[in-house]
């Protein structure tokens, strides 16, 4: 959080937008508003935890925000403002904390840690001396710390950070503050061993708080299989010609009515169809689904419920064999130049088509959410840039 997100890459957007900076050739306050135009259009999953809003309030952004910015944004936003070899050397920077916050094999670590000891190089080159700061050389150190301690969502600050919400409600006033805070997580802790350890009264009023508390998300719901849960209302409907093909392709029987809910919690995971109305500026209906061992990605249209059996109809969006960093303009820099033209920068960024294909699939096999940002300049058939969430992002 605070070395890479407030340390490293506050400091980068501070090159690029300060006006301080409006000589260099690596400014980009003349893009400021093409760029938040595209920035406040893009619809994030509804449990991100904060939307995207314009580069204007940079200066009061959280570290979520840094965090989705750097990750999922910024990198098609500035594609077309951007230097190249600046481009190439921020896309360094993702690819290898993309892979460091995932759940690395010793070959990807060593590849990161690569990576970065070539950023930290080539910042001064690219930026001045004023850009080595200590947040810059404590890049070079992270590979190890995922070596010695696991993926860095691991280690990372923000289940402490959160952790400060529930400190502030141990105490009240301005008075002994420390020491109420202490009375409070003894009391918590006493009151759970004393619910473990009862089996009467205490124990039945905690089943019940629980009862209450989870009440309206247990009654608004339908419990299909053991991964999958359907919201109600699941009206029904009369499928489409194009879906009842689609559901004859996969299960062989034709159904003309079903049930139709338009949420689904898959492995605990919330999703929306397209059709869900209180969507607002979100967008959960993105998904990668796994199907026989294929990867496949698509925007979810309707779930059904035929025998039992949870059914997604989704609009295969289709990912071309293109890479966002290699871009008609060639690096000058050979190690970036190679790492371009080899698709190793930024290859989770997958250049996308919309087509007209309609599938149906088993809810189970619905993976992870995915984000998609619009971009209709990259190629003549691409339509926009697909980016599947890390699991891990609310960590």
């Amino acid at each position: 959080m605070h070395c890479v997100l407030e340390g490293v890459f506050k400091r980068l957007l501070s090159f690029w937008f300060s006006s301080e900076y409006h000589q260099q050739d690596f400014y980009l306050g003349r893009h400021r508003k093409r760029i938040d135009d595209k920035l406040i259009k893009i619809c994030v999953p509804h449990d991100f935890g904060r939307k995207p809003r314009s580069l204007q309030d940079m200066t009061f952004f959280k570290a979520t925000e840094y965090h989705d910015l750097m990750l999922y944004f910024m990198l098609p936003l500035v594609r077309h403002c951007l230097p190249i070899d600046h481009y190439h050397h921020f896309a360094v920077l993702v690819t290898a904390m993309t892979i460091l916050l995932s759940v690395p094999t010793c070959e990807e670590v060593d590849m990161a840690g690569v990576l970065l000891h070539y950023f930290v190089k080539e910042m001064e080159s690219l930026y001045g001396i004023r850009a080595m700061t200590i947040n810059n050389h404590s890049l070079c150190h992270l590979a190890k710390q995922v070596r010695d301690n696991g993926p860095l969502w691991s280690s990372s600050m923000f289940p402490f950070e959160n952790m400060v919400k529930e400190l502030g409600c141990l105490y009240s006033g301005t008075k002994n503050t420390a020491d109420q805070i202490v009375d409070k997580f003894q009391f918590r802790q006493r009151f759970a061993r004393s619910c473990h350890s009862s089996t009467g009264v205490i124990d039945n009023f905690a089943v019940q708080l629980r009862l209450r508390r989870n009440r309206s998300v247990r009654d608004n719901t339908v419990k299909v299989t053991d991964d999958v849960t359907y919201f109600l209302p699941m009206p029904q409907e009369i499928l489409l010609r194009e879906e009842r093909e689609a559901v004859i392709t996969y299960t062989g029987i034709d159904i003309t009515r079903s049930a139709t809910p338009t949420r689904a919690i898959v492995c605990h995971e919330v999703y929306h169809s397209s059709t869900y109305a209180r969507k607002g500026n979100t967008c959960s209906s993105l998904v990668e689904v796994n199907v026989n061992n294929s990867t496949i990605y698509g925007r979810v249209v309707k779930f059904i419920l035929h025998q039992s059996r949870p059914i997604a109809l989704m609009r295969i969006m289709h990912p071309h064999n293109l890479n966002i960093c290699k871009q008609t303009t060639r690096a000058t820099r050979p190690f970036l130049k190679k790492l371009a033209d080899d698709c190793q920068l930024a290859g989770f960024y997958l250049p996308v088509e919309e087509l007209d294909e309609l599938i149906a699939v088993d809810c189970t096999s619905i993976r992870r959410k995915c984000i998609f940002i619009e971009d209709n300049d990259f190629h003549e058939s691409v339509t926009g840039f697909l980016i599947p969430v890390l699991r891990d992002y609310r960590v």
